[in-house]
Order: structure tokens, then sequence, then C-alpha cells
């Protein structure tokens, strides 16, 4: 059964909104990610000023959980195929999951606590969880979308910045191991050989998370763009004048 032109021109110009959103909201982490990184090799404290204020870290986050959600939101339904339906079923989890912390993050700023909330170490921690995942899945569905569109390096290019995620999550799990104590509020005791070691190793956490956002943003503003260029040729198709009989 042919698919009427209406709602396939719906589909992608939905599905290209959705990766524009999460392009945003992965932008904003490589961006976040790549400020804490510089700042481990400068002394500009207008940067520490900028990148650990309150102000900043309401922003980015806000813009992290909401143009996440949004994107995602854009994104389902868009193909109904079962892979399509899963996946994105568990992004849109995924997301909302990263709403809700956000919230429990910046409680006393809406008005939910009258303290910050308990835990502050553990819930970032958490969140970082979510948002791993959920950029994998989101490499995953913007690389087969590009690769179905026609793009002839997508499926090279997923391989690629799925990998670096995975380095990134190996490299946060890493740390994790390192700094667990600061869950509970405890320093990090370390033998004074050991700190360039721990040092080294939050630099390459820091470093592969804003490599890994930014080849993510990449991506998905990749096939936001296959998705334009789609649209643009049906609508030339669409506008062609009928050629003659010969």
């Amino acid at each position: 059964m042919e698919i009427e032109a209406e709602p396939l021109e719906s589909r992608y110009r939905l599905a290209r909104i959705g990766f524009l959103l999460a392009a945003l909201a992965c932008g904003l982490m490589a961006f976040d990610a790549a400020g804490h990184t510089v700042m481990m090799v400068t002394d500009d404290q207008a940067l520490g000023q900028l990148f650990e204020s309150e102000q900043w870290l309401w922003w980015a986050s806000t813009g992290v959980a909401w143009f996440g959600l949004l994107g995602t939101l854009a994104l389902v339904g868009r193909w109904p195929t079962p892979y399509w339906r899963e996946r994105t079923t568990i992004l849109l989890v995924l997301a909302a999951v990263g709403v809700v912390l956000w919230a429990i993050r910046h409680g006393h700023r809406l008005g939910l606590f009258e303290t910050e909330a308990p835990w502050p170490w553990f819930r970032l921690q958490l969140s970082l969880a979510f948002r791993w995942a959920w950029m994998l899945i989101l490499v995953d569905l913007a690389g087969r979308v590009a690769e179905h569109l026609g793009h002839a390096e997508a499926g090279r290019l997923r391989q690629i910045v799925r990998t670096l995620i995975l380095l990134g999550i190996a490299a946060w799990l890493f740390l994790i191991v390192g700094s667990f104590g600061l869950g509970f509020g405890r320093p990090v005791l370390l033998p004074r050989r050991l700190w360039a070691v721990f040092l080294l190793q939050w630099f390459f956490f820091s470093l592969t998370r804003a490599v890994s956002c930014f080849a993510t943003t990449l991506l998905v503003l990749l096939t936001a763009r296959e998705c334009r260029a789609f649209l643009h040729e049906r609508k030339q198709l669409s506008s062609a004048p009928d050629l003659p009989p010969a």
C-alpha cells in the first residue's frame, strides 16, 4: 500500500524537528563538558565563574532536560516498525527520568523543597547514567535514518560515535570507583603518588564526555540535514510541471 505524500512529509518534518531539539540538548552537554575540561588545564577565573555558577547550571541543565524530552517526543511514532517503537519508547522513558532528576536537582528553585535535595553526588551519577543511555539510543536511531535516506557514510559514522560514547562510559565508571567516597561526603583518600593518576583519570573522563557529546551532536545534526534535503526534494518533485507525452 502506498503512503500518502502528506503523511510522509509530516513524518520527516517532525523527525527533523526532533533531531534538531535533541542536537540542542547534546550540544549543551558538549559545551558544558568542554568548558570543564578546559578549566582543568587553565587558570582562567572568568571561565571558572561561568561554568561553576548556579546560573549556568540552571540554564544548561534545564536546556538539556527539556530539549531532550521535546526532541524525543517528536521522534516517537514517526515510523511504525517494532524496532522504532521499542527504541523511541525507551528513549522517552530515559528523557522523562532526566526531567524528573532535573526537577529534584532544582527543587528548591521550583518551590518543591525548602532546601537543596540530599545526595547530590549520587543524583549526578544517576543523571549521567540516563544521559549516556539516551545518547546511545539516539545515535543508533539517527544513524539508521541518515543511512535510510542514502547518506553513504552514516553507518560508519554511527559506529564511530557509538565507540566514543562507550569510551566515555568506561572512563566515567572508572572515575566512579575512584571517587565513590564523595557520595558519602568523604574526601578522596589516596597516596600522594596516586593523585596525579586520579586527576588524569578525571581529565580523561571530562575530555571523552566532551568529545562524545560533540560527536553525537554532529551526527544528529547530519540526520536533521538529511531529513531537510529529503523534504526539499519532495517539494521540488511535487511542484514540477507535468511533461507532455513523447
